[in-house]
């Protein structure tokens, strides 16, 4: 999760989703080893010289960690419990930003949830 790579940070995200899917009880042992760099991610801001792109893949990389979060969330219920999860979440709602993107990606799930669903053929 500390790579530099955007690309490497995004399938590492993803990855931590499956992993969470397939083995919840393994990630909540280690969660808190999950939730710094996490949080670290979300608080990054942009080089004061970044060109758009830059901008755009800082943006692209809070948005994964804020579906990780999201689905750390749904899919292990004792979660809340750990207090540095708690603080990722603060950071999120606390955070003009991020709750743009917040509800961005609650969109983009619910409009994936829309084309998931399967056709009836009546």
């Amino acid at each position: 999760l500390n790579d530099q790579n955007h690309d490497v940070k995004l399938l590492n995200y993803l990855t931590l989703q499956r992993v969470a899917n397939l083995a919840p009880g393994h990630v909540l042992q280690r969660i808190d080893r999950v939730c710094e760099p996490l949080k670290s991610q979300l608080i990054a801001r942009p080089r004061g010289n970044a060109v758009k792109q830059e901008v755009e893949k800082l943006e692209e990389l809070k948005k994964a960690v804020i579906r990780v979060v999201f689905g750390l969330k749904n899919k292990l219920p004792d979660v809340e419990r750990n207090p540095q999860f708690l603080d990722l979440i603060n950071v999120i709602k606390h955070n003009k930003d991020l709750e743009v993107l917040a509800d961005d990606v609650l969109k983009e799930s619910q409009r994936a949830v829309v084309y998931d669903t399967p056709m009836e053929t009546a």
